[in-house]
């Protein structure tokens, strides 16, 4: 891997280590970021390439590249409430697909 690599600062970099380490890659790490506007601007100024979220390079505006990853990169998301979300809300409801789809193995 010649291009230094921008990562995200106590974000993901476990996960992304472990990919790379899968892949046999050794990256160039050369720049660190809180949020990833940061490292958009980074990339643009050709300092580096990042590894982020597709939704976050389908907010942006003007020509970046993307490159999907083989196989397929999934990162662990949870959801996180202050109290029990109120029965029959959107977080309740969210909620009870996350445990159904967990039950039935499919998360």
């Amino acid at each position: 891997m010649d291009e230094p690599l921008i990562v995200s600062k106590g974000r993901y970099e476990l996960s992304i280590m472990a990919l790379f380490k899968e892949k046999g890659i050794e990256p160039i790490f050369k720049y660190e970021f809180n949020h990833p506007d940061t490292a958009l601007n980074f990339i643009r100024q050709g300092l580096g390439i990042a590894l982020l979220p597709e939704l976050t390079l389908k907010a942006t505006t003007g020509k970046l590249c993307s490159v999907a990853l083989e196989p397929t990169f999934y990162r662990q998301i949870s959801l996180l409430a202050k109290e029990p979300p109120v029965e029959g809300s959107p977080l309740f409801l969210l909620q009870k697909c996350m445990e159904t789809l967990t039950d039935e193995g499919l998360l």
